[in-house]
């Protein structure tokens, strides 16, 4: 059984490695785990699939309740909530942050 955590990851965020963390940490060391980077050229998995997905708020979790009506059988997603010290973190946050830094 494969687990993937997709995402678009840009940038990473410690949001991001808090659930990874969490996923390593409930599936066995045997287990495949992959993170996925989303694009539009990203193929679909093959076989029985658990795709994990974090949450930060009520938002995030309205729009993974429409994804899971578009999931097959094959497909298991498992939602983690994300630490409460990182709920309020966003992409456009951290891009912010990097910008005004000079990392952009």
């Amino acid at each position: 059984m494969k687990v993937i955590y997709p995402g678009s990851f840009d940038p990473i965020t410690n949001g991001h490695l808090d659930i990874f963390n969490k996923i390593a940490n409930i599936y066995s060391l045997g287990t495949n785990i992959s993170v996925l980077v989303m694009n539009s050229d990203t193929k679909k998995p093959h076989g029985q699939v658990i795709i994990v997905r974090g949450l930060r708020n009520n938002t995030d979790f309205d729009y993974e309740m429409m994804y899971e009506a578009f999931t097959t059988n094959e497909v298991v997603i498992t939602i983690l909530i994300g630490c409460i010290q990182m709920q309020m973190i966003t992409k456009e946050g951290t891009l912010d942050v990097q910008k005004m830094q000079g990392w952009a």
